[in-house]
């Protein structure tokens, strides 16, 4: 399939969406597809030279990006006068009513309430995120970190990640990589060499919804690349076997909050045999089988 897939940003560096992005076209490219980018904040040319330029078969984007009445006109347009698929990424709520009559269907990570009722009057499909095969893996390498974070900071004023993250990102347990951090972003590519070097990589979700739940990206990046300290959201306990929850998780913040410094010091490891356990369950969950399953429902 030769697929325009639209980004927010010409690299990922702020937008979590962006990150999704070029590991979902990094497995379509490996899986033989010809994936054409269009950056909408510094386009190179215009959007209606890009649509005619090649017969794309596949229009991918965030379902956010059509609240722009520009962008939304240009693609119904489009579409009008090409048989083309497209599909939409829900990474947050609410969606634009505007998008469910340009979009074949929507995918999105998300699970709960809010989708089950959404699926009921909408083609709303459950496609979860996933880790990248070729740049995540567990890679040789020395502690130079107690636990490492990579991503923004933390927001204030309530949320979950910020009760858990806060004081270990303040007393120095968590070193953090991000768009605000002194030690500045990590560069997609070499996470898993950084996440190698880290003793514990401690991971947070945030709720949605009416009790809403998705797995995030980091979910499936720590466990792919090293030692995960999760919280415990239901989809958890659906995705993994008991023993690797138990392990890997805790149900507790305080519990999770010392189980995190625990590792990071060193005062307690991780047997070699939970860690194998741990890659086995992993095993199916790539973006190369996301990229599979959401071609597959065009085909």
């Amino acid at each position: 399939m030769r697929i325009l897939a639209f980004a927010a940003e010409s690299y990922p560096v702020r937008q979590a969406g962006s990150y999704v992005l070029l590991h979902q076209t990094m497995a379509l490219e490996e899986l033989g597809h010809d994936v054409h980018l269009f950056n909408l904040a510094k386009p190179r040319v215009r959007l209606a030279d890009q649509l005619e330029a090649y017969d794309y078969d596949l229009l991918m984007l965030d379902v956010e990006f059509l609240r722009a009445e520009d962008l939304r006109r240009a693609l119904v347009r489009f579409r009008r006068t090409r048989a083309v698929h497209a599909v939409g990424m829900l990474h947050a709520f609410p969606a634009p009513d505007a998008a469910w009559d340009l979009v074949d269907f929507v995918v999105t990570p998300w699970r709960g309430p809010t989708c089950e009722k959404l699926a009921r009057a909408r083609d709303l499909r459950y496609l979860p995120l996933g880790y990248n095969a070729r740049l995540h893996r567990r890679l040789p390498a020395p502690p130079r970190f107690g636990a490492l974070l990579a991503g923004s900071a933390p927001a204030a004023g309530g949320s979950r990640a910020h009760e858990y993250l806060g004081p270990l990102v303040d007393d120095g347990t968590v070193a953090r990589f991000g768009p605000e951090s002194p030690l500045g972003p990590l560069d997609p590519f070499a996470l898993a060499s950084a996440y190698a070097s880290a003793r514990c990589l401690p991971n947070v979700h945030e709720p949605g919804p009416a009790g809403d739940c998705a797995l995030n990206e980091r979910f499936w990046q720590t466990a792919r690349c090293g030692v995960p300290v999760n919280d415990r959201p239901p989809l958890l306990e659906e995705t993994w076997e008991k023993s690797l929850v138990e392990i890997f998780s805790c149900a507790d913040k305080v519990e999770w909050q010392e189980r995190v410094r625990a590792l990071a010091a060193g005062r307690v490891e991780v047997d070699p045999e939970r860690i194998d356990r741990l890659d086995a369950a992993l095993a199916g969950h790539s973006y190369h089988e996301r990229m599979r399953e959401l071609v597959g429902w065009l085909v």
